[in-house]
């Protein structure tokens, strides 16, 4: 749905913007009962406290920027703003849903990927493209949030980086074969791994290079490899850890902080509102 349909529907659905900003305050109001909820939660069991600790100065940090936008923009934006992002969210569900078959996996998939981007310099959408990338090359889901994880880390956080590495990984885990050609996109990329490989098979690295031109080095050579430069003592361990503490990175974090309780915010207004019926009455009509 476009920014402008969107606006629309909410002209004709709800008239002007003063429920629109009651639907902000019970927004904010919801997010505030939330974290008293989770203060609660806390208090129960120090076990699930930590985890709920790490999540409510996220929660917190995202809440006093969506207050500070809420002064802002104007009501009809801000809501138009959060409910593009819960309709987009809804797409990418059935979009996996469909690729999984399973609308449930698909759903669950989104919901980790949105944490994956929470946790890194890496945007959701981005995440998301690369995971269509890999699943496509029949990477199988439980596979998916590690490999991208150690592309993450290979591409060192950066979101362009990232995307070309998975793709030329998809293309060779696609053939079952290392190939140079895909190796240099992966040069091109930032990282070349051909060290590695050769240490994995006990070669030299120029005598790694014939083997791969001549087609004998199978793609989980280039797996392994890859897992070993990210893991710990390997030259690309906790690169996006590391590339989150600059100035981009944290930008990046923040900001899909804030989408995702804008998308909170938007699925509550959808909801409340019953905006999906509204518009299916709107378009039969």
């Amino acid at each position: 749905m476009t920014e402008t349909e969107i606006q629309r529907m909410v002209v004709r659905l709800i008239g002007d913007a003063k429920p629109y900003e009651k639907a902000c305050a019970d927004a904010v109001k919801a997010t505030n009962a939330v974290e008293k909820t989770f203060q609660k939660a806390n208090s129960d069991t120090e076990a699930f406290g930590k985890t709920i600790d790490a999540l409510g100065s996220k929660m917190n940090a995202a809440a006093g920027q969506f207050r500070a936008m809420a002064a802002l923009q104007s009501p009809v934006q801000m809501i138009q703003d959060a409910v593009k992002l819960a309709g987009q969210s809804e797409t990418s569900k059935i979009e996996f849903g469909t690729m999984l078959q399973d609308d449930g996996k698909g759903a669950e998939l989104v919901k980790q990927i949105q944490r994956f981007a929470s946790d890194t310099p890496l945007a959701a959408a981005g995440i998301e493209r690369v995971a269509r990338t890999l699943l496509q090359f029949q990477v199988a889901q439980e596979d998916l949030l590690p490999i991208m994880k150690q592309l993450g880390d290979a591409a060192g956080g950066n979101q362009d980086k990232f995307a070309r590495l998975a793709l030329a990984f998809g293309q060779m885990r696609g053939t079952g074969q290392v190939t140079n050609e895909e190796l240099n996109q992966m040069r091109e990329a930032g990282f070349y791994p051909l060290a590695e490989m050769a240490k994995i098979v006990g070669r030299d690295v120029s005598v790694m290079k014939d083997e791969i031109a001549k087609g004998n080095v199978p793609f989980r050579v280039l797996e392994q490899a890859l897992k070993d430069a990210t893991s710990a003592g390997g030259r690309f361990n906790d690169g996006m850890a590391r590339a989150s503490k600059g100035l981009e990175g944290l930008t990046s974090t923040m900001g899909d902080d804030l989408d995702s309780l804008r998308r909170t915010v938007g699925e509550f207004i959808v909801d409340s509102f019953e905006l999906k019926e509204g518009v299916k009455q709107i378009s039969e009509g």
